[in-house]
């Protein structure tokens, strides 16, 4: 019989309700990964701001290879996300309107 607690696997269950915050500022959010996510908008900021030639020559060569080795992936990746909002437009969830199924309001 299979043994479900994984206690011979050495895998510990996470409650990864546990890690949102439930007060304070960081309420909602979990805290490690907001603030890991604010450090590289601050250091990549930082960058671009100190060294506006040199962010210029890294993400120009940044941007020069992902077209040059992705355009065929990009073209296709537009052409399907394209197709897919047509065919929503033209089905019955065309007609559906947010927040629900009243009249446009004038706003």
């Amino acid at each position: 019989m299979a043994d479900n607690n994984n206690s011979g696997s050495g895998l510990q269950h996470i409650d990864h309700d546990s890690l949102i915050e439930r007060q304070g500022l960081f309420q909602g959010m979990h805290k490690g990964m907001t603030i890991c996510s604010a450090l590289i908008i601050v250091v990549f900021v930082a960058f671009s701001a100190l060294n506006t030639s040199l962010a210029g020559i890294v993400f120009g060569g940044a941007r020069s290879w992902i077209e040059n080795t992705f355009s065929w992936y990009y073209i296709l990746t537009l052409v399907f996300l394209i197709g897919v909002c047509f065919a929503l437009m033209v089905s019955p969830f065309g007609k559906v309107r947010l927040p629900g199924p009243g009249p446009p309001s004038a706003e």
